[in-house]
């Protein structure tokens, strides 16, 4: 029996588009979100991808855009939805939230929504009634910025039943050699992940890649790791054959000490891409500040207890106080794949 997802029935071997109305705009436009229903030859569960919910975490477009390229002329079962835009103010705008609403929350806070709210709590309202509710699983695809790169897959661990257990497996089988998990907040009860929890709905949250970043093959490196995990999540799901591409190693990390810069200048990394998710040493050094000015070394950043290196800078200016990396101390994580 098929389903209803924003309108449209997913019969077998079918693809199609549709965009979910929101309300009309100052300038007479109508405001819409459009989606992807791809379904395949035989019946299965329904995965939602859903990206750039952040205005400036656009490269997740790319990566939900290549997944469906790879998948949608193959056979597979269940359907595949997909919200490759979920802002579009937001990402129109270059923005990080819808821009013009001083009292809008961002879209991510306003989860379920509501018909007649703020219009965040609006675009949440039609994802929520339209989409979230008619799926089995969700992947929200997210990114980080200011030059920071992180691989890492956000899942929350406080959940009820065996919705815990079913969320980790499905973020094991993204394959990221890091795994947060984390309890729920207060202030990020809005969220999808919070409110599809509340449905039964297993959600993961993939962080991998940043527009900005600056390491030389950063750009193929995060596609294909993207692509790689959404292929992976619907081989676990049953819609998809083959064997999952399992991660050289992968760590199940609850605390992350982020450090921060001291002072102002040009950062230069002693590290390269290789090493994001991976061991770094007690006392490596692993990137420095300069004064653009003088080239005085300003300072240096040294691992400060063997750990995880969870996030990482490239090279450009820095201010003080601006993250340079975060680390998961090794004695304080459990590994689920041994390195």
């Amino acid at each position: 029996m098929s389903k209803v997802i924003g309108g449209i029935s997913t019969e077998l071997n079918t693809k199609k588009v549709g965009k979910l109305e929101i309300t009309t705009l100052a300038d007479g436009s109508m405001l819409k979100i459009p989606f992807h229903v791809i379904t395949g030859s035989r019946p299965g569960p329904t995965l939602l991808l859903i990206s750039t919910m952040v205005g400036l975490e656009w490269p997740s477009i790319e990566y939900v855009h290549k997944a469906l390229q790879e998948t949608e002329n193959e056979d597979f079962a269940g359907t595949l939805v997909v919200v490759p835009v979920a802002n579009p103010l937001a990402y129109q705008s270059g923005a990080r939230d819808i821009p013009f609403i001083m009292r809008n929350r961002a879209l991510n806070e306003s989860f379920p929504g509501s018909p007649n709210g703020l219009l965040g709590q609006r675009m949440a309202h039609e994802l929520t009634e339209k989409i979230v509710k008619n799926v089995d699983g969700i992947i929200y695809l997210t990114t980080t910025f200011k030059r920071m790169a992180t691989e890492s897959v956000t899942i929350l661990n406080n959940l009820s039943g065996d919705l815990s257990e079913r969320t980790l497996e499905m973020a094991e089988a993204f394959g990221l050699e890091a795994i947060h998990s984390r309890p729920l907040i207060p202030q990020r009860e809005g969220s999808v992940n919070a409110y599809a929890a509340e449905l039964g709905i297993p959600v993961i949250q993939p962080e991998s890649g940043n527009p900005e970043f600056g390491f030389s093959g950063a750009r193929e490196f995060f596609l294909e790791k993207n692509v790689t995990g959404i292929r992976n999540v619907m081989k676990h799901f049953g819609m998809l054959e083959g064997a999952i591409v399992e991660p050289r190693k992968q760590a199940l990390v609850t605390q992350m000490t982020p450090m921060l810069s001291k002072y102002g200048g040009y950062f230069y990394p002693e590290i390269g891409l290789d090493r994001l998710a991976g061991i770094v040493k007690k006392g490596e050094l692993l990137g420095k500040t300069i004064c653009p000015y003088t080239f005085e070394e300003l300072e240096r950043f040294e691992a400060p207890f063997d750990s995880v290196c969870m996030m990482m800078r490239s090279s450009g200016p820095i201010q003080p106080g601006d993250d340079a990396y975060e680390f998961a101390d090794l004695e304080n994580l459990t590994w689920l794949k041994e390195p």
